[in-house]
């Protein structure tokens, strides 16, 4: 990496050009006894400067790194071309310093002589010719298109693009760079490449133009650049402003959305200090007056959004923060068990710390988790409560955290950018002449000032990550609608055999039936005539590949397509009460499709043309059903399964005969009948275990577990739930303290994913078969979880609040 130093007049902001330059020219040594700075032999009116301590590694650099490029000013255009440049060796740094613009930009080196020997005439085709100005001898060198002009003065080499540059520089009598900006360029300063001028605060018309002299450190790296410095204000700037301040740690980045585009915030540890501090500025004579919330605070963010704008405050304890404006509040809305204000706190917030706030009408107020957060519109405020419970936010994303290693613990002015942020921020600290227009892999750029007795240090990082890194192992939230009415039951993934994702099937309290796509849009609805039992399930009634619904509700079978429109002789209606969800066989996956209707102790099995089935003979059992019955295949034999009120587990056939005799009753629990291996697992009322083999052996065993019990298998994974401890094929893990729903398994993707709902604190987690927790997750959610697949992305579905439908897609 190479660090470089640029230099800026003082009629123009000096911003950092990350880029060195030159290395060393060539080395010899003469007789002169005076030993002068390099600094003062540059051009007289330079309009830009550079140090640079090796051209040649900073070429590299350069070549490596995907944001930068040598078209970005004119200087690193030169280094990037000039092949006598490339092949020159040095002991000692470059300064640059440029003339003029465009085609008539010419350039002035210097650099202290050293001792390293450089034969110019031993590189083919190098032309040397020399001549003499003011009795000094000059080497015009020409190298194929390429040429400079050098000379030797008070042991130090000068080198000029132009005859007419290096003569200004040798007919010079003084140096006219500012004192101040001249000391502030005799500071020693680490780095290989380093800039100093003047600049301004970020972003443009925070202050006025030059308010400062800064020293930066420029980085030039493979994945970004990082740049660090130091600023001392001409006069009283803004940055003074925060003298008698400890910076505090920022921690606005575990509360912005990843989806926010800029955002500007300020830390304190004095806040009335700091308010009458910038009425002084402001000439404001008018009496200090500081809120009590202002007191509990020690971080202030303005963050703006495509659909509006924020004002974020970290708060030292939120029921204080809450204490304190009880009486400038008035309760708005619930929602997601956070409580929404109307407030006007704004009008006294924002006007204390201008120029860092504007003033914006913030008037909806929530708390949440150590921050007191105000928006300027109310779904806003939705969108970050959200946002924050599904960890969705910017501290959350990979992007983030490699940023994150770079930047200052504590600061007190920051900016931060996302997108089009980012390449006005990069543009503005570069001050380029040919300016980034976008920069699609470096999501974020983040700006710190941290203010120290009478300076500040400067921070700068901008890094690279790929589209794939920016949002691998995250949760997005797919979309989230809220219904007139509330739910019924958990919402549904349905297969659109058109686009060949999901789209989600929900009932409300009206008996209507919705199918959203995953973009959130209502495709359709349809009225029923009663609560669906159970889950809808998805067939290929046709064997076309297009795919319908099919259900029951108290008297009616439906099947629809994906239209919500009748198929074939369906809907079949009953006289007779249904009372269990469902049944659907597909014995040899052939999409011959067997339907088994409950209703009490008879069962009723259909076929794909609403059809009686005639070669199923068992009519019904001696009592009730207390689970819809269940097709299980094991080895080459089918199995239905059957689990009647008095305790009799049934095993049939496909045409209705008992396939296995067991004499043992059972009480049955909240489960059904699992396969287990090569055998049929009940776990009874009582907490036992039973195995059933093929041959209508019976194993027990107790469990000794709670009453939030829950087994379940699919395939080879084996998922049991015993209140909050979670086994996945054996692997404990163990959830928070809570009320879970009952397990949901899926393969996806070659794999298995299991997911869980805390119904007290309303968060969902998926773990995969090796009991690994999802990146991302928990999320927020308040019912039982269902998955879905989609290509290679894994979705969920949950509800919201009782009337809003919520889903996610995992990357």
């Amino acid at each position: 990496m190479v660090a470089v130093r640029y230099f800026c007049t003082m009629k123009q902001v000096v911003i950092l050009i990350l880029i060195g330059i030159l290395s060393s020219i060539y080395g010899c040594t003469n007789g002169d006894k005076t030993v002068g700075d390099p600094v003062d032999y540059l051009a007289p009116d330079a309009s830009s400067f550079l140090k640079i301590a090796n051209p040649i590694q900073l070429k590299t650099d350069l070549k490596a790194n995907s944001l930068l490029n040598t078209t970005i000013h004119p200087i690193l255009n030169y280094i990037s071309t000039s092949e006598i440049l490339s092949a020159w060796p040095s002991q000692h740094p470059f300064y640059f310093s440029q003339t003029g613009k465009g085609e008539t930009a010419s350039f002035v080196f210097t650099k202290a002589l050293d001792s390293l020997s450089f034969a110019l005439d031993a590189i083919p085709n190098i032309v040397i010719e020399k001549s003499t100005i003011k009795e000094l001898t000059i080497q015009k060198i020409v190298l194929n298109k390429d040429s400079l002009f050098t000379a030797k003065k008070d042991s130090v080499l000068i080198l000029s693009t132009s005859r007419q540059g290096l003569a200004s520089v040798l007919d010079k009598k003084e140096y006219s760079l500012n004192t101040a900006l001249k000391k502030l360029l005799r500071v020693p300063q680490e780095g290989d490449l380093i800039s100093y001028g003047t600049t301004s605060l970020y972003p443009e018309g925070l202050v006025q133009p030059d308010e400062n002299y800064v020293s930066k450190s420029i980085q030039v790296l493979p994945d970004g650049i990082q740049i660090s410095g130091v600023l001392k204000s001409k006069d009283s700037s803004l940055l003074d402003a925060f003298k008698g301040q400890i910076p505090q740690e920022s921690k606005i980045a575990s509360m912005l959305p990843k989806d926010f585009m800029f955002a500007r915030g300020i830390t304190f540890s004095d806040p009335a200090l700091l308010i009458t501090t910038l009425k002084k500025q402001k000439q404001d004579s008018s009496a200090t007056v500081v809120h009590p919330l202002l007191e509990t605070v020690t971080e202030i963010a303005e963050v703006s959004f495509l659909n509006g704008n924020t004002l974020v405050m970290s708060s030292i304890d939120t029921s204080q923060s809450l204490a304190s404006i009880e009486f400038d509040v008035k309760t708005l809305e619930i929602f997601r068990d956070v409580t929404i204000y109307e407030s006007n706190l704004y009008t006294v917030i924002t006007p204390s710390f201008q120029p860092f706030l504007s003033e914006k009408p913030y008037k909806f107020l929530f708390l949440l988790d150590g921050f007191v957060v105000s928006t300027d519109n109310l779904e806003l405020a939705k969108n970050m409560i959200s946002a924050f419970q599904n960890k969705n936010v910017l501290a959350q994303t990979a992007y983030y955290k490699l940023t994150n290693t770079q930047l200052l613990s504590n600061a007190s002015y920051y900016v931060l950018g996302q997108k089009d942020e980012v390449v006005k921020m990069t543009n503005a600290v570069l001050n380029n002449d040919a300016p980034i227009k976008t920069i699609s892999k470096y999501p974020l750029a983040v700006l710190q000032y941290s203010y120290d007795t009478s300076f500040a240090h400067l921070n700068f990082v901008a890094k690279e990550i790929s589209r794939t890194q920016q949002t691998a192992g995250t949760v997005t939230q797919k979309f989230t609608t809220t219904l007139s009415n509330p739910l019924i039951g958990s919402p549904q993934f349905f297969t659109n055999h058109r686009t060949k994702g999901k789209d989600v099937v929900a009932q409300d309290i009206t008996n209507t039936l919705y199918l959203f796509s995953t973009s959130g849009k209502k495709l359709w609805t349809k009225k029923l005539d009663g609560p669906i039992l159970g889950e809808v399930q998805e067939i290929d009634i046709l064997r076309n590949g297009k795919k319908q619904l099919v259900f029951t509700t108290k008297n009616t079978f439906y099947a629809l397509d994906r239209n919500g429109k009748a198929v074939g002789h369906f809907p079949l209606e009953f006289k007779d009460p249904i009372k269990q969800p469902l049944a659907v066989f597909d014995y040899d996956n052939t999409r011959k499709y067997r339907f088994v209707i409950t209703q009490g102790a008879s069962l009723l099995m259909y076929d794909s043309k609403g059809k009686r089935v005639k070669g199923f003979n068992f009519k019904k059992t001696k009592t009730p059903l207390v689970f819809p019955p269940k097709h299980i295949r094991i080895g080459a034999k089918d199995y239905i399964v059957l689990a009647e009120e008095n305790g009799k587990a049934t095993f049939l056939s496909r045409t209705g005969k008992e396939r296995i005799s067991v004499g043992d009753t059972f009480k049955f629990g909240a489960t059904a009948i699992q396969k287990e291996g090569a055998g049929f697992v009940i776990i009874s009322e009582d907490k036992k275990k039973h195995t059933i083999s093929t041959k209508g052996k019976v194993t027990s065993q107790n469990l000794e577990v709670s009453d939030s019990y829950y087994f379940k298998t699919l395939g080879n994974t084996k998922v049991t739930l015993d209140d909050n401890l979670l086994r996945i094929n054996g692997i404990l893990v163990e959830l928070p303290f809570g009320i879970y729903s009952e397990p949901q398994l899926i393969n996806h993707n070659k794999s298995t994913y299991i997911a869980v709902t805390d119904l007290q604190e309303h968060q969902v987690y998926i773990y995969d078969k090796n009991s690994k927790l999802l990146a991302g997750f928990p999320v927020f959610g308040t019912s039982k979880a269902m998955l879905g697949s989609q290509g290679k992305k894994l979705l969920l579905v949950t509800t919201g609040s009782d009337k809003e439908v919520l889903c996610y897609q995992v990357n």
